[in-house]
């Protein structure tokens, strides 16, 4: 099923729970839903799950608050360097999203269900 609310998605480079490559495969399914229009991931430089300061989180709220008002996605949401600016000017600590492109996602079960 198709989203219709935008959604941005934010991904430490390395989680052993959920690894990076998922987004992914989850970028492809929202490409293949000609959903893109919708979509922002950004990536954090940090191991972890979930491992966000409150800084990145902040951000990525004001980006995704943004987009909602003004039906366009801010510049900050597809450049790593806007973003961290974004969220040391709340001065809540650190920010470190980095430009990245996570590995294909290997075991898509999807692609053998139904062979």
């Amino acid at each position: 099923m198709p989203f219709k609310l935008p959604v941005l998605s934010i991904h430490t480079h390395y989680d052993p729970l959920v690894p990076a490559e998922l987004e992914e495969e989850y970028a492809d399914d929202v490409l293949s839903e000609g959903n893109r229009s919708l979509f922002r991931q950004t990536f954090v430089d940090r191991d972890g799950h979930c491992a966000f300061t409150s800084a990145e989180l902040v951000a990525g709220i004001k980006v995704l608050e943004e987009r909602v008002d003004t039906g366009s996605w801010p510049a900050a949401s597809v450049n790593p360097h806007k973003l961290n600016q974004l969220g040391s000017s709340f001065d809540l600590g650190d920010s470190a999203f980095i430009h990245f492109t996570p590995g294909e996602f290997i075991g898509d079960r999807s692609d053998t269900v139904n062979h």
